[in-house]
């Protein structure tokens, strides 16, 4: 999980670039200063620090704070499609 602190004017522009990025599987905008956060999976913590550097250095990027999970949760979800 990762929080950002965006000027508004820059969110579209900013949730766009974060989109284009494989292992972004949401992407929102929330009230507060910390107004846009999104999930990423990534393939190694290097890959994960070059896309968030990247992100960090974007126009309208005020802060980033990433929120590593530290303990992996799997909830057995089962549907019935007829």
């Amino acid at each position: 999980l990762v929080a950002l602190e965006v000027e508004p004017d820059h969110i579209p522009q900013v949730a766009a670039v974060i989109n284009s990025n494989y292992g972004v599987t949401h992407n929102y905008e929330r009230d507060g200063d910390f107004n846009l956060w999104f999930t990423l999976f990534s393939h190694n913590l290097e890959a994960q620090k070059l896309m968030l550097d990247k992100i960090r250095k974007l126009a309208g990027v005020v802060r980033l704070i990433n929120l590593p999970a530290t303990q992996k949760f799997k909830v057995s979800v089962q549907f019935t499609l007829s």
